[in-house]
């Protein structure tokens, strides 16, 4: 199915949606004049940090490549190995901030070390913001021009980047896989989404949505993706290589790996700042999530069983960041349409804006606002059914 032909409307309906070439040239204009305007204060309001960012988040991800360029793929993961060489570059009284990507992504890294630390680091915020571009293009010719202002607005991903993140790419990859899925195209979509095993947790939520959606020829393809990502990652690291990633990762001694609960930015983050013992929270707000998960299963309509899913599943997984919400990409951008209830779409808005990293991160008392705005998304998404009408005609290729 073209997307000149039609796009699928989130409460079940039909409606015919102009591409992107046919928007009004005065729409399109200042829509994306918009976006720029946004993201250059953005970027401006925020660069004071990237001397922290280069010295704090690419730090491991330039050690990371540096022992890729090495050949120490075995012990990649060893701490005290990339402690040593952090302070090579930081100096000796340098932490460790660990790197804790797949080897098949470290690899990938490798070609940074080539270059001095100063000038990677410059490559990389060069290479996020090319993310950042073919992002705003992409959502554009999927959603319309408006969607360029709420990628230009969404606070997630620009924070990881201020940060010295990948956070554009792994938003580039969500909305490509979710592209792929809304053309029909199974087998590209699920590939995409396999790639989210850069950071193995965000890949979850698109396998869950799959399986929601009954889109099996899409979830075998992903699988197909996990499966060779993970037999190159075993080839590069061997047994040795394994077992030491798999002591970083549960060891909750590890320097620097496991951040205070309350910055994190799903349930975990919630049982840590309410007056409640964690299990009671746990209890009381993830069984309702389940249940509304499986109340969405039987939404025959793609986008909001994908976004519920996601969102749910997100929610549900420990150690997110707030800017792991950058997967979210194509779930907050097509529910903060403009054709969509005003309830949510307020709602999207709030979630993708600034006002919501604000509240996030200004004080725990204020946190629980935004638990409560990201908890009531997803519960009218899951009220969200859809009509009788619907179900007699289904958008979505299923196989």
């Amino acid at each position: 199915m073209g997307r000149s032909k039609r796009v699928t409307h989130w409460m079940g309906r039909i409606e015919p949606v102009a591409p992107l070439a046919t928007e009004p040239r005065q729409r399109r204009i200042a829509n994306f004049l918009a976006a720029a305007v946004i993201l250059a204060f953005s970027l401006l309001a925020g660069s004071g940090i990237f001397h922290h960012a280069k010295r704090q988040d690419f730090l491991n991800i330039y050690t990371g490549a540096r022992l890729a360029l090495e050949g120490q793929f075995p012990r990649l993961h060893d701490p005290a190995l990339q402690l040593a060489r952090e302070q090579e570059l930081a100096g000796p009284s340098r932490t460790l901030v660990p790197f804790v990507r797949p080897h098949f992504y470290a690899l990938a890294l490798s070609p940074l070390a080539l270059l001095p630390w100063d000038s990677a680091f410059v490559v990389w915020i060069l290479l996020q913001l090319g993310f950042l571009l073919a992002l705003l293009i992409l959502a554009a010719q999927l959603m319309g021009s408006e969607s360029a202002v709420l990628v230009a607005m969404f606070t997630a991903p620009i924070l990881g980047l201020l940060h010295g993140q990948d956070s554009y790419l792994v938003a580039l990859l969500a909305l490509l896989g979710f592209r792929a899925l809304e053309l029909g195209h199974e087998t590209r979509g699920g590939l995409w989404w396999s790639l989210l095993l850069i950071k193995f947790h965000l890949a979850l939520g698109p396998a869950a949505a799959l399986i929601a959606a009954r889109r099996w020829r899409a979830f075998r393809a992903f699988l197909l993706g996990c499966v060779l990502l993970g037999a190159i990652n075993l080839a590069l690291s061997g047994a040795e290589g394994a077992r030491l990633y798999a002591q970083m990762l549960l060891n909750p001694a590890t320097e620097g790996l496991y951040p205070a609960p309350q910055k994190l930015a799903c349930l975990q983050g919630l049982a840590a700042t309410l007056p409640l013992a964690p299990h009671w929270t746990h209890l009381a707000i993830g069984l309702p999530i389940v249940f509304s998960l499986i109340r969405g299963v039987r939404n025959l309509h793609w986008r909001t069983c994908y976004a519920l899913i996601q969102g749910g599943a997100l929610y549900l997984t420990p150690h997110v960041h707030l800017y792991d919400w950058s997967v979210l990409t194509p779930a907050f951008l097509s529910s903060a349409g403009s054709r969509n209830p005003l309830r949510l779409r307020g709602l999207s808005l709030f979630l993708l804006s600034p006002l919501a990293a604000a509240a996030f991160l200004g004080s725990i008392f204020t946190q629980p606002l935004v638990h409560l705005a990201y908890l009531a998304w997803l519960a009218v998404l899951a009220w969200a059914m859809p009509s009788p009408r619907w179900r007699a005609s289904r958008a979505a290729p299923e196989s």
